[in-house]
């Protein structure tokens, strides 16, 4: 019973979230850092899940090179996790427009995307006003 308890508690610390062997700065992140996220997050935005194939793949392609230009500036841990959930947003809108063209309710698709967002502005300190970008987090 006790072997069964240990290997539990082990499974789970090691599939935990946002666990690892070294530990994530938490200081602030450089300002490029910053403005090259926020660009990944206004591109993921203007994305329109809904378009014909020819408009999406164009909002896509300039996401994705939001989204390389982010990975390729990345100097330690905290901005490795930054980035990667930027791919996790990249991944968001493309599961988004599959289901959109596909005839599916994007609702629950849609609402991901928000949380990915949202995390992700968490992330560097900073939330949308309208279209301002706003230090800290929304009140």
């Amino acid at each position: 019973m006790i072997t069964k308890l240990v290997c539990a508690f082990a499974v789970g610390v090691l599939l935990s979230p946002g666990q690892s062997n070294s530990p994530v700065p938490s200081g602030p992140v450089r300002n490029t850092f910053v403005v090259a996220t926020e660009t990944v997050i206004d591109s993921a935005s203007a994305v329109d899940i809904k378009a014909e194939d020819a408009r999406f793949n164009a909002q896509m392609l300039q996401l994705k090179q939001a989204r390389e230009t982010l990975a390729g500036m990345v100097n330690d841990d905290r901005e490795r996790e930054i980035a990667s959930a930027a791919n996790e947003l990249v991944f968001m809108v493309s599961a988004c427009h599959i289901q959109a063209k596909g005839g599916a309710s994007t609702s629950g698709c849609e609402a991901q995307f928000a949380r990915a967002k949202a995390r992700m502005m968490e992330s560097i300190g900073k939330h949308k006003d309208g279209a301002a970008w706003v230090d800290g987090l929304p009140t």
